[in-house]
């Protein structure tokens, strides 16, 4: 017996008496009686490796659609194989003779094209406030002397510039490095605690002093970019002192207006023009400024390093500019903005040779177009006029671009080719998955041919499959929204006479129309529909990438095919519908087995016992023929 049959069946070893008395085969009397069982065990392993046919054709499919997902959808993949990417679809490229310059657009005008001088590129209004807190802090007011049982349990965590430092008061208690004793009061703990910050930081770097009322203590830092804060504080001396984790040297925009500014009436703010409605006394700094953000044509950021806001306008450009009034903003900004001084952006200002003609450019963004010449400037692309003028070499690419996309149909043809065999192989119905016992008898070549056939049709006419497959048909078939091109148009089609779904490509057809219309060409893969128009549909790769997204997800992980079946490794490999049937079936043999167990001893109880009866009858039958052979 295999070890297949042994784990399957259990050990068929004897169990009892054989049948030394009998000259019955013990052994294949038991398997006999026992076959019903055994069948019924069959039946449910049979079942079992019907799924795992199924599973093993579903993870085949899952993996070729991963695999094509991971080289033409993933940008970890580079941009020039991801058809996802304008990169894909160039068939130029540019070397510019400028690192601050680059184009992209219509070879033949770029070959003739040139930029002499670049005075100004495109900017937002900016504007950096002063610093906006006392980039101080302080204890309340500390009456009377500290008691010692306050200072022996008491501790606080300093923070400065990221660097953390606990500092225990028990040490206040021995006295000074000189000897000499600390006073249990304002002063005293002032100078303990200034000494303890030299320690750990440096001399001078953070001070903790008393105020003109000799009763309160000012934390600071000496540098106007020091960060200095409280991190931690023990609840005792928090409550004597006033200070509380969270305490710093810069704005805490955590904190509401109320808490920072007192009691506050008016909350005006007029950005350029426009009032920002809605803010009240108990909002914190960081929700003012989030609405700031959003409802207005400016972004506002604090920095924490400077103590500074830093505003800058969402436009680029001459016409940009930053004027903000109203009471809460002169409370947050240090007074008005913009009113005396005018803030305004700046424009691009250019002059270039494009059709032989020298011409002068102005325009309010760093990235433009210019007759089918797509320009973008970096923020250091200034260039004087008696400078060498900016040039660009123009590279041909359209064989990579052909051998791209000539792959990408291939790849999708054997998707195709695939899916197709898949639901349309019809099962073997003769060839069932073999038993054990069948196994036994047969040569492994014999298994193996066995194995072909009985896996065949295991997903014919599967809807999931047979679903995806049309999608896939469709997606490579109908126009889209985005581009007047179909794919017909551009050299890609199904052969004559074939149903299938692959497509023949056909370079030349491509290459000229890559020539004439590569941006079109672009579009029809790689455009996207406008949402609100449910009829709508976007370029063939995004169409593609959808499918993918839902039958595997973005990475293998999700979608129709992985909760079906899973992969073989990775969460999914037991956690799917497949797997979770494969178990059903695993604990329904499991009790087979058993029960298959107890009717073998049973029987070979049962057997051995009629040996024993026949072994009684042989002796006494023995002892009479002895007896009677005396006489």
């Amino acid at each position: 017996m295999s070890i297949l049959s042994t784990n399957l069946y259990g050990s068929s070893v004897n169990k009892g008496m054989g049948g030394l008395m009998s000259g019955l085969d013990t052994d294949d009397l038991v398997n006999q009686m026992t076959a019903a069982t055994r069948n019924k065990i069959n039946k449910q392993y049979q079942a079992k490796q019907k799924l795992l046919y199924k599973q093993e054709a579903y993870r085949e499919i899952s993996s070729k659609l991963l695999a094509f997902n991971n080289k033409y959808f993933s940008y970890s993949s580079g941009s020039k194989t991801n058809i996802l990417s304008p990169k894909f679809f160039e068939s130029y490229t540019y070397k510019s003779s400028s690192d601050y310059v680059s184009v992209t657009g219509n070879a033949d005008v770029i070959s003739n094209f040139k930029i002499n001088s670049i005075t100004s590129v495109a900017k937002a209004a900016t504007y950096t406030t002063n610093s906006v807190s006392s980039q101080s802090f302080s204890s309340d007011a500390i009456i009377g002397n500290i008691s010692e049982d306050v200072l022996l349990s008491s501790s606080i965590t300093f923070d400065f510039n990221g660097v953390k430092k606990a500092i225990a008061l028990s040490e206040m208690v021995d006295g000074k490095p000189d000897g000499s004793p600390y006073t249990y009061d304002a002063e005293g703990l002032a100078d303990f605690l200034n000494t303890k910050l030299a320690e750990v930081y440096g001399a001078g770097r953070v001070n903790a002093e008393l105020d003109a009322s000799q009763t309160s203590i000012m934390f600071s830092a000496s540098g106007s970019t020091d960060v200095f804060s409280v991190s931690n504080i023990s609840n005792d001396l928090s409550i004597l002192t006033g200070i509380k984790s969270g305490d710093s040297n810069r704005l805490k925009v955590s904190k509401t207006i109320g808490d920072i500014y007192g009691e506050v009436t008016d909350c005006s703010i007029i950005i350029n023009g426009k009032s920002i409605d809605g803010i009240s006394k108990d909002m914190s700094i960081s929700e003012v400024l989030k609405k700031i953000n959003k409802e207005s044509d400016v972004d506002i950021t604090y920095s924490n390093t400077t103590d500074k806001f830093v505003i800058v306008s969402k436009d680029t450009g001459k016409a940009s500019k930053i004027e903000i009034t109203g009471a809460l903003a002169d409370k947050l900004f240090g007074g008005s903005i913009g009113t005396d001084i005018e803030i305004r952006g700046e424009d691009t200002v250019m002059n270039v040779t494009i059709h032989g003609q020298d011409i002068d450019i102005t325009r309010s963004t760093a990235n433009f177009s210019i007759d089918g010449i797509n320009i973008e400037l970096s923020k250091n692309a200034i260039l004087a006029p008696e400078e060498d003028p900016i040039t660009f070499d123009v590279i041909n690419n359209t064989d990579e671009v052909i051998e791209r996309v000539k792959q990408f149909i291939d790849d999708y043809n054997e998707i195709i080719d695939l899916l197709g065999t898949k639901t349309k192989e019809k099962p073997r119905r003769d060839y069932p998955p073999l038993t054990p016992e069948q196994q036994d008898e047969m040569k492994e070549k014999e298994i193996e041919n066995w194995l072909k056939e009985a896996k065949k049709g295991v997903l014919f006419g599967d809807k999931n499959i047979t679903s995806l497959l049309n999608k896939m048909r469709a997606s490579m078939s109908g126009m889209t929204s985005v581009s007047d091109l179909a794919l017909s148009n551009i050299g890609i089609s199904a052969a004559s006479m074939d149903t299938s779904g692959k497509l023949v490509f056909n370079e030349e057809k491509f290459r000229e129309k890559l020539i004439e219309a590569p941006d079109q060409i672009a579009s029809l893969f790689t455009g996207i529909a406008d949402e609100t128009d449910e009829y709508a549909k976007s370029g063939i790769a995004n169409q593609i990438l959808d499918i993918l997204r839902e039958n595997i997800g973005a990475m293998g992980t999700s979608g129709k095919l992985i909760e079906e079946a899973g992969l073989d490794t990775g969460r999914s490999s037991d956690q799917n519908n497949i797997s979770l049937k494969i178990k059903d079936y695993d604990e329904k043999m499991k009790e087979l087995k058993k029960s298959l167990e107890r009717e073998r001893q049973r029987y070979w109880n049962q057997f051995s016992a009629l040996e024993q009866s026949l072994n009684k009858l042989n002796a006494q039958s023995s002892w009479l023929m002895d007896m009677m052979g005396g006489y």
